[in-house]
């Protein structure tokens, strides 16, 4: 297993993410196009131009779901075939496209549905996040404590960084008291803030697993004397790392769960490089926007995996060379 495709969360956007690739691609193009009109914003003229809107959750996530996913079909055309997909956060959907657990238009509708239900959440709950520079997870468990339950680990993206969510109040204490900083989020995502969600969420899964056959649904019709579509695409298919346990997911049937607890448990990244590096991988490739993964590989694995990028067209013509030599 030496090739991993990760895609990247909320927080990772950057400013005309995916407008050249639709421009040229009819699938990017399409999904960009299905994201507006689920969140009744124009996309193309938002990402060309910016603007508030894009920091919404609910206008967010499904935007940058169909930009990875548009870049990922770039790949998949490309031949592009990799052992393991992982996502960070909001990346573990169209991670799962990639794995075959749902099509692309089931994906973006789901990080619409995703993105809807969290908003609802952190206007009942508002708070934020904040990463934390230390290396001992003693010292994150004490400022927890201290909290007295308005804090909630929400990550583990590095081995000395941590990332707590909660009350604005209290994560400006945290801020004073550990040197953290405060990350570029509408809301307290991965706690007990989100949990309102979660059921609603879950079932949305469910749904989109069972639309789409190759791992969840029936196989069709065994050809003479061989494997079935369905047992020849298993075969095929890469596997999920998932952020809930870090670890391969190795049950299509636990997929509902798996996804929607992440919403109020800890994203496992450290555990994540840490599955990825035991497997084998030498190879990244950051599918979306790609600097926020690109630096968490590197201070995961130091120079063990080489990072890969679809950034733009350029990066992507880059990467589509260096995998096919």
């Amino acid at each position: 297993m030496n090739l991993a495709l990760l895609f990247p969360g909320q927080g990772a956007e950057t400013p005309g993410m995916g407008i050249a690739l639709a421009r040229q691609s009819t699938g990017a193009r399409e999904l960009l196009e299905l994201a507006g009109n689920l969140t009744g914003v124009d996309l193309f003229r938002l990402l060309e131009r910016g603007g508030r809107d894009l920091a919404r959750t609910e206008v967010l996530q499904p935007a940058l779901t169909a930009v990875s996913l548009g870049a990922y079909l770039e790949l998949k055309t490309a031949g592009v075939s990799p052992a393991l997909v992982a996502g960070h956060s909001l990346g573990e959907i169209p991670a799962l496209v990639a794995a075959g657990y749902f099509g692309p238009r089931e994906a973006v509708a789901l990080a619409a549905k995703r993105g809807k239900l969290m908003a609802k959440e952190a206007a009942r709950h508002p708070g934020g996040m904040v990463a934390l520079r230390c290396r001992a997870r003693s010292d994150v468990e004490r400022l927890l404590a201290s909290a007295r339950g308005s804090l909630d680990l929400a990550a583990h993206n590095a081995p000395d960084e941590w990332v707590v969510a909660g009350n604005l109040e209290d994560l400006a204490v945290a801020i004073r008291t550990h040197g953290g900083r405060k990350l570029r989020v509408a809301g307290p995502w991965h706690g007990r803030a989100m949990r309102g969600a979660l059921e609603a969420f879950r079932e949305a899964v469910r749904a989109a697993c069972r639309s789409w056959p190759e791992r969840m649904g029936r196989p069709g019709p065994s050809p003479a004397g061989g494997e079935t579509p369905k047992q020849a695409f298993l075969a095929a298919a890469p596997l999920w790392v998932c952020n809930r346990t870090g670890k391969i997911a190795g049950d299509p049937a636990a997929v509902p769960d798996l996804l929607a607890e992440q919403l109020i448990h800890p994203v496992q990244w450290v555990r994540t490089m840490t599955t990825l590096r035991d497997a084998g991988v030498a190879d990244v490739i950051t599918v979306g926007p790609g600097r926020t993964l690109r630096a968490l590989v590197h201070r995961n694995a130091a120079t063990r995996i080489r990072v890969l990028t679809t950034e733009d067209l350029e990066d992507l013509a880059l990467t589509l060379e260096a995998v096919s030599s």
